[in-house]
């Protein structure tokens, strides 16, 4: 028996063909006259197709349907000038089908040339061949394709599993190319890739933690909350450009044409920048948001914080909008931009140039939000006008970034500038690393996982396979097109980082970025707000309700925010109760001097203290006040007077640190 395909019969006219075509069966689900199972002639003498009615009866006995052979290209090639030439060369540019130029034998003869296989008669254009449903569409046996492929990689008990995290549940496509493309490129006889979906960033830090799953690849803020708050640890490193370290630098760039004395823009200084339209990665987003604006206040660039009227506004985004003229800096993080974590307007306004159908989404496709992102803020800043000026915030790799992804736009580094403190100079490395180009240098995407798993036998064998030998595997760089995931798409080289110590080695500014992250809400410690506190107290030899208890259970109050904010890393020496002190039981009379109680209800907010969770939850450990026993308690934090500038961050941010206070002040 042969395996063939249904045209090998036809044309096969090779040595030791003594007998007919025709006395070659097919092996078919059913035999000629219908009846289960058996043989069928599916060729006359000759060689030609056998037809039954409309269908061949090659079609009736296959075992599947495959693809032809292709012409295949670089992703984006489609929307280049080149592809238009090569459609018209080819005859397709206006039709779906064309015949192959036969008088031209070097290009039908696929022993001599490789262009086209022997037997091709006609091509064929094949539609929305950069998608993948267009790719299925063509590609007819994926899905047999890809049984085979996995089945190399299934996981049985002779391997490990390594559960990836894809912080999106809401792209199964991805999740499934996840799983393929990290198991053809780095699984071994040892080890299964799996990758899960989970909600959110946070959901992987937690998961990761608790053993729901092994490893993801976070940058930025993520890498800081996973060391802080998730007890994670990075084990392998991007690296941007082959030799240097770990990091990348976060540039503010413009166009050269708009960049210089005399023009629009003069440098990074407040009469260059104030009122231009400004493009950002993202709100808290690390080159985009964290590194710019935290630069930009500690130079004094932005002269002072700027607080919403009526304080449900995080204060880095009121003053960002304040600023710039139209702003561009999408999604919402549970910090903001506003207090209870929902998108701003303002910080959209200017995503809405970009025609895509959520201006607010963190969603960097075309159809929704092309400004998202690092190429998104590049691609919104070159789309600025010399009459609408704008500046984008992005890291030094961005440029080679955005070209790799749109090659139909691909832009020249000649025609943008960065943005230094004495002027305008050439995109360069010399110039991006000098300190008076750049707004900082964070850490480098890498690699985390729990505590204590690289130095387990599976961790160790996966960090062997994800650095394999220092080379980044290509297929892995923006998996299904998700930008940043699996690599990010600047990736030259990966790195073994498992053995730096985070603080102040792998995450260079991992002091002052705790020092911003740990301020309390208010933003600086003068931004006062208030805790709500209600108090239920028991007496146990029914003491009299008189002023001095009064003052007492207050004094204790007092005393207690006091302590809490101690405790939380501040200090609140005026706090002040405000509230009632009331009998809620067992009165004798109505005399308010002389009841006496079993219970007491104290209720009222706690002013003048430094606005933070840790102060709520502190001051619900009370175990006692004015004497009696605590028996229920309920504290909750009031930030609507405070200046919230919470949990900012990053590489430069004692800038911001200092910034702030000098704004504040």
């Amino acid at each position: 028996i042969a395996f063939v395909k249904h045209s090998t019969l036809r044309d096969y006219n090779g040595p030791n063909l003594n007998t007919a075509k025709n006395q070659y069966v097919g092996i078919c689900p059913t035999k000629e006259d219908g009846s289960s199972g058996g043989c069928m002639t599916l060729f006359d003498a000759a060689g030609n197709p056998i037809k039954d009615g409309d269908q061949f009866r090659y079609e009736k006995c296959s075992t599947g349907k495959s693809a032809s052979n292709a012409m295949v290209s670089s992703r984006g090639f489609v929307e280049t000038e080149e592809y238009t030439k090569l459609m018209t060369a080819l005859g397709l540019n206006n039709n779906e089908v064309a015949n192959v130029a036969t008088s031209t034998p070097s290009v039908t003869a696929e022993e001599t040339v490789g262009v086209w296989g022997s037997d091709t008669k006609q091509l064929r254009k094949i539609a929305n061949p950069a998608t993948t449903t267009g790719f299925k569409e063509f590609f007819t046996a994926y899905d047999q394709f890809r049984e085979i492929r996995n089945s190399e990689f299934a996981n049985n008990n002779n391997k490990d599993e390594v559960k990836v995290c894809v912080p999106r549940n809401d792209d199964s496509e991805l999740v499934r190319r996840c799983t393929d493309v990290m198991n053809v490129q780095y699984g071994t006889s040892e080890l299964y890739f799996n990758c899960m979906a989970a909600s959110s960033v946070e959901a992987c830090q937690q998961g990761i933690k608790d053993g729901t799953y092994d490893i993801t690849t976070l940058g930025g803020n993520g890498l800081y909350t996973s060391y802080e708050e998730f007890e994670l640890e990075p084990l392998v490193a991007e690296i941007y450009i082959t030799g240097e370290p770990a990091s990348y630098f976060g540039i503010g760039v413009v166009k050269a044409s708009q960049c210089g004395n005399g023009l629009t823009f003069t440098g990074k200084n407040t009469a260059s920048l104030q009122g231009k339209d400004s493009c950002h990665t993202g709100y808290r987003k690390t080159a985009g948001w964290f590194l710019p604006v935290g630069s930009l206040l500690s130079e004094g660039i932005i002269p002072e914080a700027v607080q919403s009227e009526n304080g449900d506004v995080r204060t880095d985004a009121s003053t960002v909008a304040d600023f710039f003229g139209r702003v561009c800096a999408p999604r919402a993080t549970d910090d903001g931009p506003k207090v209870n974590g929902e998108i701003w307007e303002p910080l959209c306004e200017l995503c809405k140039e970009s025609g895509g159908s959520d201006p607010c989404a963190a969603n960097p496709t075309q159809e929704v939000n092309p400004y998202y992102d690092y190429t998104g803020a590049f691609k919104c800043m070159k789309e600025g006008s010399d009459d609408a000026p704008r500046v984008g915030w992005v890291k030094h790799t961005t440029l080679d970034d955005y070209n790799r992804q749109f090659p139909s736009d691909r832009q020249s580094v000649a025609d943008y500038a960065i943005l230094c403190t004495d002027g305008c100079r050439a995109w360069t490395e010399e110039n991006y690393k000098d300190p008076k180009c750049n707004n900082g240098e964070s850490a480098s995407q890498a690699v985390i996982a729990r505590a204590g798993y690289e130095s387990s036998s599976v961790g160790g064998k996966v960090k062997t396979a994800l650095l394999n030998g220092g080379n980044v595997k290509l297929a892995a760089i923006e998996i299904a097109g998700q930008e940043n995931f699996f690599w990010s798409a600047s990736t030259d080289e990966v790195r073994d980082v498992s053995s730096q110590a985070f603080e102040d080695d792998f995450f260079q500014a991992y002091s002052e970025f705790k020092s911003v992250f740990n301020l309390p809400q208010g933003g600086s410690p003068d931004a006062k707000g208030s805790v709500d506190v209600e108090y239920t107290i028991s007496f146990a030899n029914n003491r009299p309700l008189n002023e001095a208890l009064e003052d007492s259970i207050e004094e204790d109050i007092e005393e207690e925010a006091r302590k809490a904010c101690d405790a939380a890393g501040t200090a609140c020496p005026d706090a002040d109760f405000d509230g009632d002190v009331t009998c809620t039981a067992d009165c004798e009379n109505s005399s308010r001097r002389s009841l006496l109680a079993t219970q007491v209800k104290a209720s009222g907010t706690v002013k003048n203290v430094v606005v933070n969770n840790d102060v709520s939850n502190s001051m619900k450990q009370v175990s006692s006040l004015g004497g009696g026993t605590v028996d229920q308690d309920q504290t909750k934090v009031n930030d609507s007077s405070s200046a919230s500038m919470a949990r900012m961050g990053l590489g430069g941010c004692i800038a911001l640190v200092l910034g702030v206070l000098v704004a504040m002040a």
